[in-house]
């Protein structure tokens, strides 16, 4: 009696990830790597970010990786806030605001709008994705204003 050479599918009828050609057929190296997957939750998220992660990716568990965006794959970046005294807003040399702020004895620069400048003084709230290794808070932005401030 002759074996199939075949995978036997997994319960759910799919060929479990260890199982598969491709895995052996391309090795882990610079350009090819082995992503696992879990399911997506608060918790996990959190916890990914704790590690120094920027965020998670979200993506739909049959889609297939393209260049570009996609509305399959969304991507959930970490946000967290701290609270300064907005010091000065001016605008760049691409015409984006910027505001300088005091953080706990630290000068933060974070987008803003010109609305900003009413604030000027004033404590705001400062959203940003994580904190780099020299302390710097990435992508930090003034949080929305208050409608008729």
């Amino acid at each position: 009696m002759q074996q199939s050479s075949a995978p036997s599918p997994a319960p759910s009828g799919r060929v479990p990830a260890a199982r598969w050609p491709l895995r052996d057929a391309l090795p882990v190296s610079g350009r090819v790597r082995l992503i696992t997957t879990q399911p997506a939750s608060v918790e996990a998220h959190t916890a990914l970010v704790a590690l120094g992660f920027e965020g998670t990716v979200l993506k739909r568990p049959r889609s297939a990786y393209r260049p570009g965006r996609q509305s399959a794959w969304v991507k959930h970046k970490a946000r967290c806030g701290a609270q300064g005294i907005l010091l000065s807003v001016h605008q760049d040399r691409d015409g984006q605001w910027q505001a300088i702020c005091n953080v706990e004895g630290r000068r933060v620069r974070a987008l803003a709008g010109a609305r900003s400048s009413t604030l000027i003084g004033r404590p705001v709230s400062i959203v940003y994705s994580r904190v780099d290794a020299d302390g710097g808070l990435r992508e930090a932005r003034l949080a929305s204003l208050p409608v008729g401030s």
